[in-house]
């Protein structure tokens, strides 16, 4: 069975925009104080708890294609996955350690403030 880590459920709420109380109103009995240990790494979710965080974050477009990327797919058959104000397939890549490498959602939101200089910076390369 698949895991993912805290780092992993942090990086996918950031995809989705959503606050821990946004995830814990969509699962069953885990309470928000279990998902904010396990995202600071001070405690491990039981298996079923992993489990149910894993499924509602795939069932809302959240794709984790290895252990250090996480993807959200606009194109999911979800409305609030695809109303989303991020790119198709924006991602959030971790590293080894599970700090974030790169995050594609801070790249556009740079580009939708600061759309001149990013023409200009397109312009000279």
């Amino acid at each position: 069975m698949q895991r993912i880590s805290g780092r992993q459920c942090k990086a996918s709420r950031s995809l989705l925009k959503w606050n821990i109380h946004d995830l814990v109103n969509r699962l069953k009995d885990i309470e928000a104080r279990r998902i904010e240990g396990f995202e600071r790494n001070t405690l491990q979710l039981l298996e079923w708890e992993n489990q149910e965080i894993l499924t509602v974050l795939k069932k809302h477009g959240i794709i984790f294609t290895n252990d250090s990327e996480v993807i959200l797919d606009k194109t999911a058959d979800n409305s609030e996955a695809v109303n989303m104000t991020h790119g198709e397939g924006a991602r959030i890549i971790l590293n080894n350690d599970l700090t974030i490498v790169s995050d594609s959602t801070i790249l556009e939101e740079k580009k939708r403030l600061f759309p001149i200089a990013e023409e200009k910076k397109d312009e000279e390369e």
